[in-house]
């Protein structure tokens, strides 16, 4: 009968590495295109990834979105919401996206 393998100590030469959960946010050049894509950066009153890959936002004025942009960028689909609330469906980047719109 073999004895069960034990995991190696956390710090010893044997112990993995535990994989990164890190995301890292879109660049400065993404999100500036995100930005004119939502109607500018005052348009944008909240957003959140509310899964990860959807984004959730509360946008001032809804009509200033542009579809287009947004498909352009990897948008699949934008649900309008009541009261300027969207959600925006993306491919497994809606975390990026959100940090890197939220961080400036």
């Amino acid at each position: 009968m073999k004895a069960p393998v034990q995991p190696a100590e956390p710090g010893s030469p044997n112990a993995e590495a535990p994989p990164s959960t890190a995301i890292a946010p879109i660049t400065a050049q993404s999100r500036q295109a995100w930005q004119q894509a939502l109607g500018g950066e005052r348009n944008v009153r909240s957003v959140a990834a509310v899964a990860s890959t959807r984004l959730r936002l509360e946008l001032a004025n809804v009509s200033a979105l542009d579809e287009t942009a947004l498909t352009g960028l990897g948008a699949q689909g934008v649900q309008r919401l009541q009261r300027g609330v969207i959600h925006i469906i993306l491919d497994e980047q809606a975390e990026a996206v959100a940090l890197g719109l939220s961080s400036h």
